[in-house]
């Protein structure tokens, strides 16, 4: 407990720090017209657990980002976003290769430096934006670090070819980035042509794909082909109502290139619907065609995932109930499970929005599932979160 307190002190510390210095920053880069900056500093602590309440392990982060947008001309734009974290506790002390996977870029150029690598602290900078845009009425083309998003539902997402990632990873909303090329076409209200490639150190890790989306009546559909990692890759989606209710839901076949007989489907759909009263509910179900019994579980902790192989079981069913306490408090509900595994994660959280700059995060993790236990002897997460927009 002294060490807690120890480390929860220097962290307040260096939150009260940040909050000085970040508006400072923010507003020196602000000139005219061409260039704006706007982000946020959070702090995030982590307490886990055991079932016997008998070990307890404590991490801290605290999180600054400082979003910087450029317009150089009418029709020629750039994005320059910088994450900073500072990492310390139980997990930079005492888990093997933390440094080196929080300081991981999958980048084809490598744009993250661990700063400060030094038990009991890892102090990380990465730029996970990085791209500039030309545009006109009819067409954009978007090259540098970006985010290419094709997915259609929430948790898990085939579609989404260039920027794959795990709906547990809840602290990084932004969500990761690509090294690509990205031309649009634009031919009316959500219809349009998209080309894109992401190019790797070994090329055939590289990604290129083609999508062409059409809103029609009051759905909007997407269709899609590309190259995924020596996989050929074919796949659609789409979203809009049934009634009063949300429909969504994507799918991607993969064929591999090297054996013919390696072919198989990954797809996910969704229902959402919002009562008068404000209750939320959201229902999405997964089947996971290359699900591979072998597959490392910290892989859907840690945000490494493939839209081929989306999570640990061939299928998953994922529910969520929401539900405003009051205009300012939201309690959130949420498990997964599967229809083919025995095993469970149970997500409770509350919201509450301080002020129109502050919001504060309560949410818990609790995995119940014999592979988790062999990699978590604290399979019970509890986060609290401050986070603070400027």
């Amino acid at each position: 407990m002294r060490r807690i307190k120890q480390i929860s002190a220097f962290s307040i510390l260096l939150l009260i720090w940040s909050l000085i210095s970040t508006p400072v920053a923010a507003q020196s880069i602000h000139w005219g017209n061409w260039m704006k900056a706007d982000g946020y500093v959070k702090e995030l602590g982590t307490l886990s657990f055991d079932d016997a309440l008998k070990v307890f392990h404590y991490d801290n982060l605290i999180h600054n980002r400082i979003n910087t947008h450029w317009t150089f001309t009418p029709h020629w734009t750039g994005e320059a976003d910088l994450r900073t974290r500072l990492f310390n506790g139980y997990s930079v002390d005492h888990e093997p290769g933390f440094a080196q996977i929080a300081g991981h870029d999958n980048g084809l150029v490598n744009l993250s430096w661990n700063v400060i690598n030094s038990k009991p602290f890892l102090l990380n900078t990465q730029i996970d934006r990085l791209y500039t845009t030309y545009y006109t009425n009819k067409w954009e083309l978007d090259v540098g670090r970006q985010r290419i998003n094709w997915g259609r539902t929430l948790v898990w997402n085939p579609n989404d070819l260039f920027n794959a990632y795990s709906y547990l990873d809840f602290d990084y909303e932004e969500r990761p980035g690509s090294d690509a090329i990205r031309f649009q076409y634009f031919t009316g209200f959500a219809s349009g042509y998209e080309v894109a490639f992401k190019p790797a150190r070994n090329m055939k890790n590289s990604v290129a794909a083609f999508l062409v989306k059409q809103h029609s009546g009051e759905f909007d559909i997407q269709g899609l082909a590309g190259y995924y990692r020596n996989l050929l890759a074919i796949g659609g989606g789409w979203a809009g109502p049934i009634g009063d209710a949300g429909f969504k839901g994507e799918f991607t076949y993969f064929q591999s290139f090297l054996n013919m007989n390696d072919a198989y489907l990954v797809a996910s759909t969704s229902l959402d619907y919002a009562f008068p009263s404000s209750l939320y509910l959201y229902g999405e179900f997964l089947y996971n065609g290359h699900w591979n019994r072998y597959m490392n579980p910290e892989l859907i902790l840690s945000g490494s995932l493939s839209p081929s192989n989306l999570f640990i079981a061939k299928t998953a069913v994922f529910g969520e109930v929401q539900y405003p306490l009051s205009p300012l408090i939201t309690a959130t509900f949420s498990g997964i499970t599967s229809t083919t595994q025995k095993m469970i994660i149970l997500i409770p959280q509350v919201s509450l929005s301080v002020t129109n700059d502050i919001d504060f995060l309560l949410l818990a993790q609790v995995f119940r599932d014999k592979r988790f236990n062999r990699i978590l002897n604290t399979p019970n997460i509890l986060y609290a979160r401050l986070k603070w927009s400027f």
